[in-house]
């Protein structure tokens, strides 16, 4: 008998892949929006605190992401397939965007 694919697996996956698409392009955003400015951006300007702003939430997209993942993966009788990717790609995203933050902090040192 072939096992159902776990519900929160899949809602996982999804949320991961939106959050981490969402989260590349935000941060390409501000890339732009710091490469337009030649590093003398206004850090109170409403664009940018609206970037950061995104970033948050979708880093709290991936946590709610990587939580679904695990239940996931806890289920019993179930095709855990989409709760491991789900889980594998929000802590990927979640770890890559905290590096990118910290690398950001200490080069504006």
């Amino acid at each position: 008998m072939e096992q159902k694919h776990s519900g929160l697996g899949i809602a996982s996956f999804i949320l991961s892949c939106i959050s981490g698409f969402c989260l590349v392009f935000t941060i390409l955003v501000a890339g732009i929006i710091e490469a337009s400015n030649l590093g003398d951006s206004n850090e109170n300007t409403s664009l940018l605190m609206l970037v950061g702003f995104s970033v948050l939430a979708f880093l709290f997209v991936a946590l709610i992401a990587s939580g679904l993942g695990i239940a996931g993966l806890i289920q019993k009788d179930r095709n855990k397939i989409y709760a491991v990717f789900g889980t594998i790609f929000s802590a990927s995203a979640i770890l890559v965007t905290l590096y990118i933050l910290v690398v950001g902090l200490t080069s504006n040192s």
